[in-house]
């Protein structure tokens, strides 16, 4: 398996992190890639932030609405605070997998303004919407100075230069 990370905080906690001090907060980001071994999570509490998992290449198994199901690449799936998030990658999918974890006092605005919905959101209307911007939040040392909805609700925040990792600007 190949695990690139980042985490906003050095303590790590399984729930995750809720902080609503900013609209929205990167608390970890990540790509996964499975050559060798399988892997399987099962957070039947969920977590306290939310995740949002694309699928780049392979396949990941989900267990969405009391059934497991097969995702493919381009699939996108959002887990909101509290819900069960259970799933495994097996290495014969060849998965590759990008994933983010955030929070914020104005998440459930951005999800609702852009129309996402619990679970299985599906394709992206645009092609790869993720990769290169995943690939930059995990490896830049300014892991909050992108954000996950930049591709894919039209820009809506950005960072601005110069200003702290946390700082982010929405626009209208």
């Amino acid at each position: 398996m190949i695990n690139v990370s980042g985490h906003l905080r050095n303590e790590r906690r399984t729930t995750g992190f809720a902080d609503y001090s900013s609209p929205l907060s990167i608390n970890c980001c990540g790509m996964q890639i499975f050559k060798t071994k399988d892997y399987s999570q099962n957070r039947s509490a969920g977590r306290v932030d939310y995740q949002l998992i694309y699928i780049h290449k392979g396949a990941g198994h989900y267990y969405l609405n009391k059934e497991w199901k097969a995702l493919g690449a381009g699939n996108i799936l959002l887990f909101q605070p509290q819900e069960p998030q259970t799933y495994s990658y097996f290495a014969k999918d060849h998965p590759e997998i990008y994933w983010i974890h955030f929070t914020g006092y104005d998440c459930k605005n951005i999800i609702k303004k852009y129309n996402l919905h619990n679970f299985y959101i599906g394709t992206p209307p645009v092609k790869n919407p993720f990769p290169r911007d995943y690939h930059g939040i995990t490896t830049e040392k300014d892991i909050l100075g992108r954000c996950c909805f930049k591709q894919f609700s039209s820009n809506t925040c950005y960072h601005s230069p110069g200003t702290s990792t946390d700082s982010f600007s929405f626009r209208k």
